[in-house]
């Protein structure tokens, strides 16, 4: 299948997983910083620190946008790269790895949902990990 270490393999999941947390930061971030909230607008003349404010929070919100997209690009390379590996394995091994890795679903909401053992999806993750190496 695909040639490389287990160390490698486990990195490129936890790198997209690592995006995923990195980008839902920064979204909070910047709902925190921009509620989305309607600007009322009036005829009444703006102060010179009225303006310089509401540049400086303009351009702030466009750094976070333009770290946003670094990310969203970021991830989509890996994602990429994650599925393109994780499509070449066999149910459940595939459903695991996905569900884990990409879903971001614990292992025991993993057993759950297929109805086994904690120890089980573990197992199943460890084998598919094991195939990605061959």
């Amino acid at each position: 299948m695909i040639r490389g270490s287990n160390e490698d393999i486990i990195q490129k999941l936890e790198n997209y997983k690592n995006l995923i947390v990195k980008y839902e930061a920064y979204s909070m971030l910047y709902d925190q910083l921009f509620p989305r909230t309607t600007p009322t607008i009036s005829n009444e003349p703006k102060a010179h620190s009225d303006l310089c404010e509401l540049e400086r929070v303009v351009h702030q919100r466009l750094e976070v946008r333009e770290m946003m997209a670094k990310l969203l690009e970021g991830m989509h390379g890996e994602i990429k790269e994650v599925v393109d590996l994780i499509s070449k394995l066999p149910e459940p091994e595939d459903v695991v790895l996905l569900k884990h890795y990409i879903l971001g679903q614990t292992y025991e909401q993993i057993a759950e949902g297929l109805h086994c053992s904690e120890s089980t999806v573990h197992r199943i993750r460890a084998r598919a990990l094991e195939k990605l190496m061959i």
